[in-house]
C-alpha cells in the first residue's frame, strides 16, 4: 500500500512539474527599456567636390517610463572620418523633450574633406555611421501628488 501511495505521489509531483513548465505557445518578448534609436538614415550632398555634407536623421524612442529632454546628439564616427572633419565639433544641441513611449525625429549634419576620394570611397566611409551618443536629462525623485510629465 505504501508503495502505491508513493508511486501516486511521485506521479502527481511529475504531473504538476510538467504543467508548471509547459510553454503556452507564446515566445517571450525581449523589451528594452531606455532610449532606443530607430530608423536611422545617412545622406551625402554638397556643391564642392572636395567637401561633402553628411546628413543624418533618426528617431529617438523614449521607453524609460517618464519624460526626458534630449540635450545633445553626437554621431559616433571612425578615426578616418574624425581626421577628415572640416569642423571638429559635430555635437548637435537638441534640447527637445520626449515624453514616455513617444518618439522624436532628430536630424543633423557635418562636413568632411573628401578631396581625392571617389563617390564609392565616400559612401563606404560614411556608411560606418550607425551609432549616436545621446545626452539626456530627466527629473528624478519622490513622487508627489501632482505629475509634471
Amino acid at each position: 500500500m505504501t508503495r502505491k501511495l508513493t508511486f501516486v505521489f511521485v506521479c502527481l509531483l511529475m504531473f504538476a512539474a510538467l504543467i508548471g513548465c509547459t510553454n503556452s505557445g507564446e515566445k517571450d518578448k525581449v523589451v528594452e527599456d531606455g532610449i532606443v534609436v530607430n530608423m536611422s538614415s545617412t545622406s551625402l550632398d554638397g556643391n564642392n567636390p572636395d567637401i561633402t555634407r553628411v546628413s543624418y536623421s533618426f528617431d529617438v524612442w523614449n521607453r524609460l517610463g517618464k519624460s526626458v529632454v534630449v540635450l545633445s546628439v553626437t554621431p559616433v564616427i571612425s578615426k578616418e572620418i574624425l581626421e577628415r572633419l572640416v569642423e571638429r565639433n559635430i555635437t548637435l544641441e537638441v534640447n527637445t523633450p520626449v515624453k514616455s513611449n513617444e518618439s522624436q525625429k532628430i536630424s543633423g549634419a557635418f562636413q568632411i574633406d573628401t578631396k581625392g576620394m571617389s563617390k564609392d570611397e565616400v559612401t563606404d566611409l560614411v556608411g560606418s555611421i550607425t551609432q549616436f551618443r545621446i545626452v539626456t536629462e530627466q527629473v528624478v525623485g519622490q513622487e508627489s501628488g501632482s505629475s509634471q510629465e
